[in-house]
């Protein structure tokens, strides 16, 4: 009778091997990414994963981040104005996150103007907001150019009516017929420079670091991420106590 049980033993042993050796092969690809990226956010500093960004369309698309079209330009003087998605730039630099449309861009010696549809944006050369003007001169309910007149100051335009502003931008007035105005007219700065922009987007918005620790935690593969890790966490536990339990049988046989 004692032969039975022998018999029983030997075959929940022999099937807990082969679940040990099939788990242990599923859990070797969670513990490649636990290892690899576990070393890699030690090292965050030295890698400077904290301040490279991602700007594979594939991952930010996974992240729900679209890449917007070209960027548009315009010239401002010596200057370039842009705007590429929520993003408007002043010679490729970061200045303010916006969504409305960018109509133009005037340059005098003390401001760089920024003209939406309903606001104008005054700059410093430097890029630093000054002022925000949503109170339009005359009968300017809708910017469609902006301009810039021999005597250095800003000009507006709706289509049917022209207003200039004053030296410091305190005092509209309607234009002279005969006044000259030089205006916003698109610019093409080349490749280069909508790299450069491209780069500075990408830039506000998934780093190496952010992606490792959401692939360290699970959180990259969606509400779900976390409880995969999580029974991932379970099986290796499983497999260590199995792991130790049939090292405890061989060495009890020996």
């Amino acid at each position: 009778m004692k032969n039975p049980p022998r018999i029983l033993l030997k075959l929940k042993a022999s099937q807990l091997i082969k679940w040990h050796r099939r788990a242990g092969i599923g859990a070797a690809v969670f513990v490649l990414i636990l290892a690899v990226t576990g070393i890699a956010l030690n090292h965050t500093t030295e890698l400077a994963l904290d301040k490279r960004h991602i700007d594979s369309p594939l991952i930010l698309g996974w992240y729900g981040i679209e890449m917007p079209d070209q960027p548009r330009h315009f010239q401002a003087g010596e200057h370039i104005v842009s705007q590429l998605g929520d993003q408007l730039f002043i010679d490729g630099t970061v200045v303010l996150h916006s969504n409305v449309p960018l109509t133009g861009g005037a340059a005098t010696p003390m401001f760089i103007a920024v003209a939406q549809p309903r606001e104008l944006l005054l700059f410093t050369p430097a890029g630093e907001l000054v002022e925000r003007i949503n109170a339009l001169p005359g009968q300017i309910k809708h910017i469609e150019n902006i301009g810039v007149t021999t005597d250095q100051t800003i000009a507006l335009s709706n289509g049917n009516e022209i207003m200039v502003a004053d030296t410091d931008m305190l005092a509209w007035h309607t234009a002279q017929s005969k006044q000259h105005i030089t205006w916003s007219i698109p610019a093409t700065p080349g490749d280069d420079f909508n790299d450069r922009l491209i780069a500075q987007y990408s830039s506000d918005n998934i780093t190496y670091e952010r992606l490792l620790l959401d692939l360290h935690s699970g959180r990259l593969f969606g509400e779900w991420g976390f409880y995969l890790m999580d029974a991932a966490a379970v099986l290796l536990i499983l497999l260590a106590l199995t792991g130790l339990w049939r090292w405890c049988q061989s060495k009890s046989r020996r």
